[in-house]
Formats: structure tokens, C-alpha cells, sequence
């Protein structure tokens, strides 16, 4: 990731342009590697639970499991 122009580095104020620059460094989403662990993500399990494809694939489990159950019976 690109380091970020500091005043420290530069030994002066930033202009408004080296301003900018480091707020589109950061914001730029090619910038930001790496991993985050799911369990740290706050809605994650209720944002899985209610995508449409989730809730048709549950069902579609539950029409298998129900088939299964007929077949054994």
C-alpha cells in the first residue's frame, strides 16, 4: 500500500493537492490487502441468512432432506 505523504515526512505543511492525494491513496480500494477474519465482520451471519440465493438454497436442502425422509419411511 502506498504510504501516505505525512507533515513529519515532508518537513512542511501539506498542500491541498498532497491532502487530496492521501485521501484518494487511502480510499483507493487496490490498496487494501491482506485478510480479515469473518468472525470480525458485525452482520455477517445475518447478511448470509437473508441473501436471496442462501434462503433458496436452505430450502432446497430442506425439499432434499425431506425427500430422504420419505424414501427411508
Amino acid at each position: 500500500m502506498p504510504i501516505p505523504l505525512k507533515i513529519s515526512a515532508k518537513g512542511a505543511p501539506l498542500t491541498c493537492a498532497e491532502h487530496d492525494e492521501n485521501i484518494d491513496r487511502l480510499l483507493d480500494r487496490a490498496n487494501h490487502t491482506g485478510f480479515q477474519s469473518a468472525t470480525t465482520i458485525y452482520d455477517l451471519p445475518s447478511f448470509l441468512e437473508n441473501l436471496e440465493i442462501m434462503q433458496d438454497t436452505m430450502n432446497d436442502i430442506k425439499g432434499l432432506e425431506d425427500q430422504v425422509s420419505d424414501l427411508q419411511h
